[in-house]
């Protein structure tokens, strides 16, 4: 039986991933909010981390 699936380790590892995605939403909302970053950063940059935004907000949508 093998195969069967240890529902609390699942429930742990989603957990862990749920609060992973969140510090990061929290990290890429904080330079995206800010004026110096958004100003001065190079656009690319500015760019990739929206889309990173974006990525994790979907994920967590969906976790």
């Amino acid at each position: 039986m093998d195969a069967l699936i240890d529902l609390e380790e699942e429930k742990g590892k989603l957990e862990k991933e749920i609060a992973r995605l969140e510090n990061e939403i929290k990290r890429c909302s904080g330079m995206l909010k800010n004026p110096g970053f958004v100003n001065k950063a190079p656009e690319a940059k500015v760019n990739a981390e929206k889309k990173q935004h974006d990525e994790n907000l979907r994920k967590r949508k969906h976790n």
